[in-house]
């Protein structure tokens, strides 16, 4: 995720800001499991990579001279199209199209920054 931020102020203690951004996920790694919560190697399942927007509110607040805690939360436009095949069928049938499935997460984050000076 690229995020333009604005901040409001720049002056004080509390330095409240909103982002902008562009998303680009790849998923990998994609597993189905069974009933008793075994990998399926059976069958193949496969989610497209996906490019959306992205969207943050959050704040800096100092707590030194040069420390600060950085508070934030994001939503992510996730949106993937989903397949699903058999090993055994892959030649006969191919994979069968699943449609599309939204992600869309809410990140929250807090961390702890120092700005060099």
């Amino acid at each position: 995720t690229v995020s333009v931020q604005y901040y409001f102020t720049t002056e004080g203690d509390f330095d409240p800001y909103i982002g902008l951004g562009a998303n680009y996920t790849m998923f990998s790694d994609e597993k189905i499991f069974d009933e008793e919560g075994a990998v399926d190697s059976d069958i193949v399942l496969k989610l497209d990579d996906s490019f959306g927007f992205a969207a943050q509110v959050g704040a800096d607040w100092a707590v030194g001279e040069n420390w600060l805690f950085n508070f934030d939360v994001r939503y992510i436009d996730i949106e993937t199209d989903a397949s699903i095949g058999s090993v055994e069928l892959m030649d006969e049938l191919g994979m069968v199209d699943l449609g599309k499935l939204n992600v869309d997460p809410w990140v929250y984050s807090v961390n702890l920054g120092y700005h060099f000076e």
